[in-house]
């Protein structure tokens, strides 16, 4: 009976608050290399419209499940309720622009024809009265909604793009230090005694090892657009590059490394949940749009990264669910619910704050200074 009483009330619990970061969407590469034969009109490493498709999908489920089946944010956008957050890059701001035309597919419409008129600007526009009449009340085309985006630039960025030594000095020593290590060193070696050969044999160069992994990166975002294999590469061989990549982006990321990238973050999740609960801040959606070795290093400060970068689109999220007055919380990586150690999957919010709040680093810009000795862990 007691087990039939947990079940139900698990059943009807409500999601009260919702906190998602995101790897942008599909792109084209960061580095061009001769063999690459995609065509990228925009240019490198920016957003493509499959990558905007992504997170406009996203976005729709998105409001599925957060304003239709769950009222968690209202159906058309409140200031209040939504902050949005994104990196500095092209490809990171559309992506999260994609998520939002989704999300609120209905922009505001102006209050009456009169207010219409007035609402022009102080210059001359040609063909007025014919785009006047082609939006009516609505404010934009499309009843398009416009929501602000909130960017920091790169070097302090310790939120969402902490895990780079631009920002993090100290993630910089740190990788340098590990990178003499023996796991890495033997992985360095294993790399030149056999796929370094490879590349060396095809197409005439000797990379070095994260080099080797952008090929490898090149390589997904030219298979991700249709785009075919590079002539001579193997399955294997391509495996093999992407393995690389995952390799060299992240080898560094131990539990140091993992706090300083991830601290700001979480405490932007404790911070959130806790107001939720106390009814101390009105938002209720926070959107996070960012990089595989962001979610990444968030998958890690949790104990929770397997290795293996997340995919275009990947999305991290944390649910606040409430049960009869209790509050729990889910968290859901690319539809797959996640467990944290020492929690159970709807995890009780104290719980769940006690062990994020562990490994949350207080002031993260001091402790990203360079330091004269290294202790591992």
């Amino acid at each position: 009976m007691l087990v039939f009483l947990f079940i139900l009330a698990f059943a009807q619990a409500s999601i009260v608050s919702v906190v998602i970061s995101f790897r942008h969407g599909g792109r084209a590469p960061v580095y061009k290399f001769s063999w690459d034969t995609g065509v990228w009109p925009q240019g490198l490493g920016q957003l493509t419209p499959s990558g905007m498709r992504q997170h406009y999908l996203n976005g729709r489920e998105f409001r599925y499940k957060y304003i239709t089946q769950n009222a968690v944010i209202n159906p058309v956008y409140l200031e209040e309720q939504v902050y949005v957050r994104s990196t500095d890059y092209n490809r990171t701001i559309q992506s999260v622009e994609s998520m939002l035309s989704g999300l609120f597919p209905i922009g505001p419409q102006i209050a009456s024809q009169n207010l219409a008129a007035k609402a022009v600007p102080p210059l001359i526009v040609s063909n007025l009265d014919n785009i006047q009449a082609q939006l009516g009340l609505n404010a934009l085309p499309n009843k398009f909604q416009t929501v602000p985006i909130h960017v920091v630039a790169s070097p302090y960025d310790y939120m969402l793009a902490g895990y780079s030594s631009t920002t993090c000095a100290r993630i910089g020593q740190i990788a340098n230090e590990i990178a003499q290590q023996n796991e890495y060193q033997d992985a360095l070696n294993e790399y030149k005694s056999g796929l370094q050969k490879q590349i060396q044999e095809l197409w005439g160069t000797s990379p070095s090892f994260s080099e080797a992994g952008w090929m490898g990166d090149t390589i997904t975002a030219e298979l991700f657009e249709d785009f075919p294999m590079p002539n001579g590469v193997s399955t294997q061989m391509y495996y093999e590059l992407a393995g690389a990549y995952n390799y060299t982006a992240t080898y560094y990321y131990n539990k140091e490394v993992s706090s300083l990238a991830g601290s700001e973050f979480f405490e932007a999740v404790l911070y959130q949940f806790n107001s939720t609960i106390n009814n101390t801040d009105t938002v209720r959606l926070g959107l996070y749009s960012a990089h595989d070795t962001t979610i990444a290093a968030f998958l890690s400060f949790m104990g929770m990264f397997s290795g293996k970068n997340p995919v275009f689109a990947s999305t991290l999220i944390f649910e606040l669910h409430e049960v009869t007055g209790a509050y729990f919380v889910q968290i859901i990586y690319n539809d797959q619910v996640m467990t944290l150690n020492g929690c159970q999957e709807m995890c009780p919010f104290d719980t769940f704050y006690t062990l994020i709040a562990e490994n949350i680093v207080d002031d993260v810009e001091e402790a990203c200074q360079l330091k004269s000795t290294t202790i591992f862990q």
